[in-house]
C-alpha cells in the first residue's frame, strides 16, 4: 500500500496531523529505529534531509514574520489569506508540512495490503495514519543512552523539527484568532479603515490635485457600501482597491459637499442631506412620542411623525434605506420601529387626503424647527478629509 505524503485537501485530515506531531516523542523515534532496522546510512540520509527542512522552515519562519509585523493595524493587504494555515495552496509553511510528512513515511511499515475501500472506491491512506511516530509505544525503549550519537542526534533534530511546525502553525491560529476578533469590533475595524485611508490621501495628495473630476465616474468603488458596516471588508480587499476607494471618496467628498455615498443615493442633493442631519439630531424637539414597549421600558418613536419626515424630505432611494440611516444617526430618547411597521405606515399614508391635517401641521412643525437650527448648524466633514487645508483642484 502506498502511504500518501501530498498536501491533504481536508482541514480535519490537517488538524489530525498537527496533533500527530504534538505527541511524536522519543520513545517512539528509538523504536521505530530499532524495528525497523535503520542502517547508519539510513540514519545520515535522513538527518541530512531534516537539515533541509529545518532550513525551509527557517526561510518560512522569516517570511512569515515579515508578513506578521503590522498585519492587524492594516485595514487592506495584498495577503490577506497569507496566514490561513489551511488553504489549497497552503500559503505559510507549504515546504515545512510535506518534509514533516515524508518524515511519517520513513517510519512506516511495509504494507502488502490493498487501501480500504468504500463505496467501491480506494481511500487514501495518509503517511500519519501508519507511521509509528504519534503512535502509542507498548514495548518500552531500554538503554537510551546505549544507541550510537548518530542516532540520538537524529531523534533530538526529529523532535526539533516537528516542535517547530506545531509552534509556527499555532502562531498562525493565533494570529488569526486576532484577525476575528477585530472582524467583530466595528469601532476598531472603521478606526484602522479611516487610519489607512488617511495615509493613502496623505501620500497622494499631489497627484489628487491633479486628477480629472472624471476619474471618479471612471472608475468601480468595490467599497462603496463599507460606512455600513466597516468589519465587511477588514483583510478582504487589496491595497489597490483600498487606494482606488480613498481617492474615489475624497473627491465624492469634495465635491458633494462631504456626503457619504449612501446618503447621495437616499437624499440626492446636498441641501436634503443638509436638512435630513439636521432634523435627525433634533428629532426629539418634535416630541415624537410612540407608544409604550414593556419590552424596552420606554416610548417607541411616533412611527406617523416618522413617516412625515421621510414624506417632508422627498426621498429618493428606498424605504428600507431611509430606514437604517435614520435610527444610525438617530441618538434620541425614544425606542426603534422596526422596518416593516414604518414601510407600512408610509404604504398607507395619502398626504392628498383632505382630511389628514396631521401632517400638514407636522411639516409646519419641521419647517419651523430647520428655519430656527439651519443657521447655527453645518454639514460636519468626514474625517477622511481632516487636516487637509488645500482645497482639491480639479483640471
Amino acid at each position: 500500500m502506498i502511504h500518501q505524503i501530498n498536501i491533504p485537501t481536508n482541514q480535519s485530515v490537517f488538524d489530525a496531523i498537527i496533533d500527530k506531531l504534538q505527541h511524536v516523542n522519543a520513545e517512539q523515534i528509538f523504536y521505530g529505529i530499532s524495528i525497523l532496522q535503520f542502517k547508519e546510512n539510513d540514519v545520515k540520509n535522513l538527518i541530512a534531509q531534516i537539515d533541509v527542512y529545518n532550513a525551509n522552515l527557517q526561510q518560512e519562519m522569516f517570511y512569515f514574520e515579515t508578513m506578521e509585523y503590522g498585519f492587524l493595524d492594516k485595514y487592506a493587504t495584498d495577503y490577506n489569506d497569507y496566514f490561513d494555515t489551511f488553504n489549497d495552496r497552503y500559503k505559510v509553511f507549504r515546504k515545512t508540512i510535506n518534509g514533516g510528512m515524508l518524515i511519517f513515511r520513513k517510519f512506516c511499515k511495509r504494507d502488502y495490503s490493498k487501501p480500504p475501500v468504500l463505496n467501491g472506491v480506494y481511500q487514501q491512506v495518509f503517511s500519519y495514519q501508519r507511521s509509528i511516530l504519534g503512535q502509542r509505544v507498548t514495548q518500552q525503549i531500554l538503554f537510551k543512552n546505549d544507541f550510537p550519537p548518530m542516532t540520538q542526534l537524529l531523534c533530538s533534530k526529529i523532535l526539533e523539527f516537528y516542535g517547530g511546525i506545531v509552534g509556527a502553525v499555532s502562531r498562525c491560529r493565533s494570529l488569526i484568532r486576532e484577525i476575528d476578533k477585530i472582524r467583530k469590533n466595528s469601532e476598531l475595524c472603521k478606526m484602522l479603515y479611516e487610519q489607512q485611508c488617511n495615509e493613502i490621501i496623505n501620500k497622494l495628495q499631489q497627484i489628487i490635485n491633479h486628477i480629472d473630476e472624471t476619474f471618479a465616474e471612471a472608475n468601480v468603488d468595490v467599497m462603496k457600501d463599507v460606512d455600513e458596516d466597516y468589519c465587511k471588508y477588514y483583510h478582504k480587499v487589496t491595497n489597490k482597491e483600498l487606494v482606488s476607494h480613498a481617492i474615489l471618496r475624497y473627491i465624492h467628498t469634495t465635491r458633494e459637499g462631504n456626503m457619504s455615498p449612501k446618503e447621495k443615493e437616499i437624499f440626492g442633493d446636498i441641501e436634503t442631506t443638509r436638512k435630513a442631519r439636521i432634523i435627525v439630531d433634533n428629532f426629539d424637539k418634535l416630541t415624537p412620542k410612540g407608544r409604550y414597549c414593556r419590552d424596552i421600558k420606554k416610548h417607541k418613536i411616533d412611527t406617523e411623525k416618522m413617516a412625515c419626515f421621510y414624506l417632508w424630505l422627498g426621498v429618493k432611494s428606498s424605504v428600507k434605506d431611509f430606514h437604517a440611516w435614520f435610527f444610525k444617526h438617530y441618538n434620541g430618547k425614544y425606542g426603534t420601529i422596526t422596518y416593516s411597521i414604518f414601510n407600512t405606515k408610509i404604504s398607507e399614508y395619502n398626504i392628498y387626503d383632505d382630511k389628514n391635517k396631521n401632517y400638514t401641521s407636522f411639516c409646519s412643525e419641521l419647517d419651523s424647527l430647520y428655519a430656527s437650527l439651519s443657521e447655527q448648524c453645518y454639514i460636519k466633514p468626514l474625517s477622511i478629509s481632516q487636516g487637509y487645508t488645500q482645497p482639491l483642484m480639479m483640471i
